[in-house]
């Protein structure tokens, strides 16, 4: 027997082992025929998709039809790692529904003679070559309940061939071809079910060498690049060029879609340019510069004015000593509401009448005065402040001998060098500053070396452009909404208050920079599917008694700035909204009346035996119904009436009545909370603070806050534009010393931008971004095969930016379960303010300084693998490849710290690297490449409850904490020393902070 011949029969035999489900006997629909699918693209492989296939574990009988086309595209192999996206008729995300037709089909030139093929696939498929089947799979079987057998690890049928995937078949198969030189292959598979989901799992289609020694991926005559051999290294890289593939078709299909509401929003925004016209901004303070600069300017310059005005000892006394009294006991019920009809955070209000009708305070005459009756009281009922045991002694004098003086209310003391402008800041400054706003990460080595050596005088103007066209703005923006929107999906059996993972909408919305009143528009009309990236999964609230309303205080919180969380059971005591305004607004969501659940109303027996009053009212009795109704005409300015019908498509919808009464250019407060939130993110202190909760809160910069805002509108909603205005501000570029956060609205100067630490995103993406090192965790799944629907599991995918991760939680917390390396991503993100559970909404992460933040930084796993040379890593090529240890310095700091040097930073770093650079390689006659570990088997939701799954996962995490071995080219102790300097500049305050 021939060497050849020997070689097949060996592969024969590891077919009836490996393959044996293609060996078994099966029903078969007869007859089969070849698809006929008529000439193909040469040099590319023609995929096909059809949905709904009426059967989903067995072929189609004669006669039977087979379901329309649902989408075609190409590619350059016989090779998919999953199924395009689907889109419903306005570009949102919408799921596939299986059972899913997948086929993939070209034209391929193979010599005359027998080959031998072979399969993976998890599905039902078969491979036809001219007219006959050569390989078979069966579809899917076992539990899924946690008990199924952990497969042992099955070998190749070749050394050195890429290991088959988690419950992947491998089945090969032998055909004959003729003399042709060409033959048509066409292979099919059957994705997904009714309680599973299309997930391709990696499909594959390869061949076998003539002489059997090698295996390749089948690709079409004609094909474009070299051939594909089936190796880890080699199909790695393939699967990342269908990746890149698929984006693009899934972005063409999207945008093509989302055409169709094109012309809707073209009208709608013609109408927010009239209405701009019409209602214009006020005027640009007359000053030389940027305009955000003249606005901020001319506010430092009347404040400066009027504290020259004023007695500096009355001054002092009165916000020294009287407004701290006023606002820590009166404000919260007189200031940020106005309770009684009486506000009292401004000398006008405070001489008013409320609903007493006796002045609050009149000047001069303490007996008079209304405040200090009531805060002098007895009467519990009568008394102010209502809670506690009223004011101290020394407080009441405080206030009566401010009255008696005559009630002055001086502007706060301000000098010339509180308020004075700090330098513009260099421009390596800049761009680190810059390029983290926009896109989250830190600029690159060669953007750093560009952008400085770079003499045109608009260069910061040419690269903050740069920047907000950059794709990346989704990935850096994608995290602040969700927060903002409370997104909570969960991976497995969704329970209190999860959400769909709407991630997708969002970050697709924001990559294609959808106006944000369209993106909000089709977040709110909840399109597409709820559990696989639609705006959908933001309708979505598991276990909760009343979730339009839980979104009703989402949206009203993030785009209205109306705090309604505690209305969902009573009235709000410290604001001014009712319980009915809640329900009200989550029947106009709900799209029918909505009654309160008994769950969600405080109990008549609270209110029982109290020696006073209570704050809590509850106006809304236990199931009664609340009718669709716009609640917040006065504080948006915006009614329900019918002059929105003309910026609807459906008026008689409330959902999108909804929609148009927040995003509508007539409601003010819309286009100032966007405002507001871009300001706040870009200069660390919003012009209104809190920005969620506007109520009592006034702007400290109200023309400057509606000139921005109409700006937004005039230029359809875009946040881009906002930002450019923000960015390209002289107040933007200065040295970060603002204390804005600190202070009133009236002492809110923005004479600079707060000091900021970056956000947790921020931290981990800039370690990977820096290190070079792409993000290597697990796929965020417990079902990787996709054998549970959606409502039971789902898949996050494999992430490449921290907004994609998310909770890790498996219940019961399995250790069978554990993803170990996304977990220590997770562990950073967490001790840097991050929760991957977000049962709430909120804007502000918890972000005062922690021993956790410079432990994770320093001995985290994740530090310690971004910070090896690591075999095949950037930072050991960046070793390997540099000249000198000088320039090797320059690099390291350009890279983590986006600036060079300076020459005390350069020496100590010169004195560690420079000894043994020259012999830091080893040579390439005595590199020895680690080998790899053995594979272990896949633990899954399937399989965790075998014993040996605990086993299993304790060494992947083993492993994981072992990290990636050291690059072998350079001599470890050359290695460890400059592994150590880029510890420390990881390590550094520098880092971790906004420049």
């Amino acid at each position: 027997m021939n060497p050849a011949s020997l070689v097949r029969a060996l592969l024969a035999c590891a077919f009836i082992v490996a393959g044996a489900d293609a060996a078994e006997p099966e029903t078969k629909p007869a007859p089969e025929v070849m698809p006929e699918l008529g000439p193909l693209e040469p040099g590319r492989v023609t995929f096909f998709s059809h949905d709904v296939m009426p059967a989903g574990k067995r072929w189609l009988n004669e006669g039977e039809a087979l379901p329309a086309e649902t989408m075609r595209w190409t590619g350059s192999e016989f090779l998919l790692p999953r199924l395009p996206h689907r889109y419903d008729d306005w570009g949102v995300r919408d799921a596939w529904t299986g059972p899913v037709l997948a086929r993939f089909a070209a034209d391929v030139a193979l010599t005359p003679g027998r080959h031998r093929f072979v399969v993976r696939s998890h599905w039902l498929s078969r491979l036809w070559v001219d007219g006959r089947v050569v390989v078979r799979t069966k579809p899917p079987g076992g539990s899924t309940d946690g008990h199924n057998p952990v497969g042992a690890v099955v070998p190749p049928l070749l050394p050195g061939l890429r290991p088959v995937g988690y419950a992947q078949k491998e089945v090969s198969g032998e055909v004959e071809t003729g003399p042709e030189g060409k033959c048509r292959v066409i292979f099919e598979a059957i994705l997904g079910g009714k309680d599973a989901r299309p997930e391709a799992g990696e499909l594959t289609v390869a061949v076998f060498s003539d002489d059997g020694k090698s295996c390749e991926v089948l690709r079409p005559a004609g094909a474009s690049g070299g051939p594909v051999a089936l190796t880890d290294e080699a199909v790695t890289a393939a699967l990342d060029r269908s990746r890149s593939e698929l984006t693009a078709l899934d972005d063409q299909t999207r945008r093509a879609a989302a055409e169709s509401q094109d012309a809707f929003w073209k009208m709608r925004h013609e109408a927010g340019r009239a209405w701009a016209a019409q209602h214009p901004a006020p005027a640009v303070p007359a000053a030389a510069g940027h305009p955000v600069d003249s606005f901020l300017r001319a506010k430092i310059d009347h404040a400066l004015a009027e504290a020259a005005k004023a007695s500096p000892e009355e001054a002092k006394q009165f916000h020294s000593a009287v407004l701290p009294v006023l606002r820590e006991n009166c404000f919260r019920c007189h200031g940020e509401k106005e309770k009684g009809g009486l506000r009292l955070n401004s000398r006008e209000a405070a001489l008013k009448s409320g609903e007493s009708e006796k002045p609050a305070v009149v000047p001069g005459d303490v007996a008079a005065s209304q405040l200090i009756a009531r805060i002098r009281s007895s009467d519990s009922d009568e008394r102010m402040p209502p809670k506690g045991d009223g004011l101290q002694p020394e407080e009441i004098a405080t206030l009566e001998a401010w009255v008696k003086s005559g009630a002055a209310w001086p502007a706060p003391p301000l000098a010339p060098e509180e308020v004075a402008a700090p330098p513009v800041v260099d421009d390596a400054v800049f761009l680190r500053r810059v390029t983290l706003d926009t896109v989250g990460v830190p600029p690159g080595e060669m953007e750093v070396r560009d952008f400085l050596a770079d003499a045109r005088p608009d260069k910061r103007t040419r690269a903050i452009d740069r920047l907000l066209a950059d794709e990346r703005w989704a990935d850096h923006w994608t995290g602040y909404w969700q927060d903002v929107l409370a997104e909570n999906p969960n991976i497995i059996k969704p329970s209190l208050n999860n959400t769909g993972p709407f991630r997708w909408f969002l970050h697709e919305a924001l990559r294609d920079n959808k106006p944000l009143d369209r993106m909000v528009t089709e977040l709110l009309l909840l399109r597409g599917s709820e559990r696989e990236g639609g705006s959908a999964g933001f309708g979505y609230a598991a276990d909760n008694d009343a979730p339009f309303a839980a979104k009703g205080q989402i949206v009203a919180s993030a785009f209205l700035g109306i705090e309604l969380q505690c209305a969902r059971c009573h009235d709000s005591p410290y604001h001014s909204t009712k319980q009915r305004d809640l329900y009200s607004l989550a029947a106009l969501f709900e799209r029918k009346p909505v009654t309160v659940p008994k769950s969600s109303t405080v109990p008549a027996a609270f209110f029982e035996k109290k020696a006073r009053e209570s704050l809590i009212k509850v106006t809304l009795k236990s199931n009664e119904s609340v009718a669709p109704s716009w609640p917040f005409a006065a504080a948006t300015g915006c009614a329900d009436d019918s002059s929105l019908d003309s910026l609807m498509q459906k008026p008689s919808d409330t959902r999108e009545r909804l929609a148009a009464l927040i995003t509508a250019p007539q409601n003010t407060r819309f286009a100032q909370i966007i405002t507001n939130r871009v300001w706040r993110r870009l200069m660390g202190a919003g012009i209104v603070e809190p920005p969620q909760d506007w109520e009592g809160h006034p702007p400290s910069h109200p023309e400057l806050l509606e000139w921005l805002a109409r700006e937004f509108v005039a230029h359809d909603c875009d946040v881009k534009h906002l930002a450019r205005l923000i960015l390209t501000s002289e107040t933007y570029q200065r040295a970060a010393t603002g204390q804005n956060l600190k202070t009133t609205p009236e002492q809110r100067f923005f004479a600079a931008p707060e000091r900021r630490r970056l956000t947790a995103e921020q931290v981990v993406d800039s370690l990977y971004a820096a290190s070079g090192q792409p993000m290597d965790v697990e796929e965020i799944t417990f079902d990787p095969a996709g054998q549970n629907g959606p409502k039971v599991q789902i898949s996050l995918g494999q992430p490449r930016r921290a907004w994609m991760l998310a909770s890790l939680s498996n219940e019961r917390d399995r250790p069978s379960l554990s993803l170990p390396r996304a977990q220590a991503v997770t562990d950073v993100l967490e001790a840097f303010g991050w929760a991957g559970s977000r049962q709430n909404p909120r804007t502000d992460r918890e972000s005062d300084p922690n021993v956790l933040q410079p432990g994770v930084l320093a001995n985290s796993l994740v530090s310690t693998w971004i910070t090896r040379a690591s075999q095949g890593g950037a930072l050991a090529q960046l070793a390997v490849e540099t000249s000198s240890p000088d320039a090797l310095v320059d690099a390291v700091f350009l890279r983590f710290l986006s600036r060079p040097p300076t020459p005390a930073e350069r020496a100590p770093f010169l004195n560690a690297l420079a000894p043994g650079f020259s012999t830091r390689l080893v040579p390439a006659a005595e590199v020895k490449t680690p080998e790899p570990p053995p594979r272990l088997p896949r633990v899954t939701w399937a399989n965790h409850l075998m014993p040996e799954a605990t086993t299993i996962n304790n060494e992947i995490e083993r492993r994981a904490r072992t990290g990636p071995p050291p690059d072998p080219r350079l001599r470890p102790e050359w290695r460890e020393i400059y592994e150590d300097l880029v510890w420390s500049l990881v390590n550094t305050r520098e880092f971790v902070w906004m420049p």
